[in-house]
């Protein structure tokens, strides 16, 4: 009975942890050490007991049902070559007294503002710090584009 829970528990415990990019993760059950089968736990196996029997299910499908003697478990990645992708949040501008503040930008980022029909009316870049300052209070009346490498922001003036 303990080698039943073992084997639950231990799937259980790293299905989730095992999920990520960059390798795909399987639990790879072998018995008397030649019977192998591998489960891809993309495909979300389930094991339950029938009698003193294995019975491991993906997406709904009996996929395997066996005799826990001999059988052992573990989990083996296979790389996939998908990488994890960083993904920074965008500079979000605060306003303070007709200024437009953004920090969080790489040294050397221009910031541009346009009018609605594409003139540049003000330009500057982040300092080395990756912040910068742009007036905004002399644009006069109207809605303007404020554009970073990473986004671009309606500001109504």
């Amino acid at each position: 009975m303990k080698k039943r829970s073992f084997i639950l528990l231990t799937a259980m415990l790293f299905l989730p942890s095992l999920l990520m990019a960059g390798a795909v993760q399987y639990l790879v059950l072998t018995r008397n050490n030649t019977e192998v089968a591998k489960f891809s736990l993309i495909d979300t196996p389930v094991i339950t007991f029938s009698g003193d029997d294995l019975v491991v299910t993906c997406n709904g499908e009996e996929k395997l049902k066996t005799s826990m003697e001999g059988l052992k478990n573990s989990f083996e990645s296979v790389e996939t070559g998908i990488q994890d992708i960083e993904s920074e949040e965008p500079a979000k501008p605060r306003f303070i007294f007709g200024e437009a503040i953004l920090e969080g930008l790489k040294s050397g980022d221009p910031i541009t503002v346009y009018t609605l029909d594409g003139k540049v009316v003000s330009h500057t870049t982040a300092n080395a710090n990756g912040s910068a300052t742009i007036n905004i209070s002399n644009l006069g009346k109207g809605i303007f584009i404020l554009r970073t490498p990473s986004q671009s922001i309606k500001i109504k003036n």
